[in-house]
């Protein structure tokens, strides 16, 4: 069976919440942080979200806040991490850099 994916988008950061694009590598906002506790809750409670075998997440203050918080629980249960340097800001990194031993920490 192929595998299957689950594409999800970072929670609220500051630019978005202010509107002002000029902000380096946004955090989240408060309600940011809630949206992900909220993602963990709902992926909780669902099969997929409990087959998730794999996380890929891009190296972006915002993208891995989301990670952390909203899949925290996957993480603790050894789901392997890595995050992707794409065509996002600043990027001067290699293209894959593992994420940790056991996930995004």
């Amino acid at each position: 069976m192929p595998p299957t994916l689950v594409l999800i988008r970072h929670a609220q950061a500051e630019h978005n919440a202010t509107n002002d694009w000029s902000i380096h590598d946004p955090p989240l906002t408060q309600l940011g942080e809630q949206q992900s506790r909220e993602l963990q809750e709902s992926l909780k409670q669902s099969d997929i979200g409990n087959q998730v075998e794999l996380i890929v997440v891009s190296a972006q203050r915002r993208t891995l806040q989301t990670a952390t918080i909203g899949l925290d629980w996957l993480i603790k249960k050894g789901v392997p991490g890595m995050f992707h340097l794409g065509r996002g800001n600043n990027v001067t990194r290699p293209s894959y850099e593992p994420a940790g031993q056991h996930g995004l920490t």
